[in-house]
């Protein structure tokens, strides 16, 4: 499936080669717009995929996941083509292969 962005809501002029990569990093973070109502839900996945992933530079093809945050609300309105998904889901598919299980004497003093 392609990806189809709609930068026509936004506010502030997006160049298009962060129209991509925005796209594309909606898709991983699994939620298909950013409003008002899903903003706290972005930055959350966000924070949480660049703590679990940095290690890991090397998979995305050297991405550089310690540059700064995107300024979320400068781009309200904008969305992409896939479904939300649900916070579990979500987690499931990002840490799989990157979190380990807690062995089952630590989890027991847990």
């Amino acid at each position: 499936m392609a990806l189809v962005v709609n930068f026509e809501k936004v506010k502030t002029e997006i160049p298009e080669r962060e129209q991509l990569r925005l796209g594309l990093y909606l898709s991983v973070l699994g939620v298909p717009s950013i409003t008002k109502d899903s903003l706290d839900e972005v930055k959350m996945r966000d924070r949480v995929f660049r703590a679990i992933v940095p290690q890991h530079r090397d998979r995305l093809g050297g991405w550089d996941l310690n540059e700064p945050t995107a300024d979320w609300e400068a781009y309200i309105g904008f969305s992409v083509n896939s479904l939300f998904e649900t916070r579990s889901k979500w987690f499931n598919r990002i840490s799989k292969g990157y979190v380990k299980p807690i062995p089952a004497k630590i989890a027991k003093r847990l």
